[in-house]
């Protein structure tokens, strides 16, 4: 997350965040190990603002309804907004408004969120997993 996203979910910035993150996203090595582990360490920080909620789906939680990609859900304090989301494939991006549609991915978000770690084990695990990179020679 560049400086200037990061400040959006700072005390203030007027965003809260709630992730779900699938373990084996972790493990998988994008740029070189020690890269995952400095941005392992990262969204370790991140995580430790009061506006982030960043949760580990283990692998022990099995096939789950997050496979197919990634998803965003833009919920508005101002009930007079709908809710939306955004949905990323290889073919581009989707925004999703029918309230159908954005009812069902908060559905399987939560859901997501149920089989997640709680938030300290998540951390733990986010440590673990960044010393494991470091550990492992390329």
């Amino acid at each position: 997350m560049d400086p200037v996203h990061f400040g959006w979910f700072s005390e203030g910035g007027g965003l809260t965040l709630h992730a779900v993150v699938a373990e084996e996203a972790l493990h998988r090595v994008v740029g070189s190990r020690a890269v995952m582990a400095e941005q392992l360490r990262h969204l370790g920080e991140v995580a430790k603002r009061p506006t982030v909620n960043l949760r580990v789906l283990p692998f022990e939680a099995g096939a789950h309804e997050g496979i197919h990609g990634p998803i965003l859900l833009l919920r508005f304090a101002d009930p007079t907004q709908s809710d939306v989301a955004y949905s990323d494939t290889p073919l581009g991006g989707h925004v999703i408004d029918d309230i159908r549609d954005v009812a069902e991915l908060a559905r399987l978000f939560a859901s997501l969120q149920a089989r997640a770690l709680p938030e300290d084990s998540s951390a733990k695990l986010l440590r673990s997993i960044a010393r494991e990179h470091e550990r492992v020679k390329e």
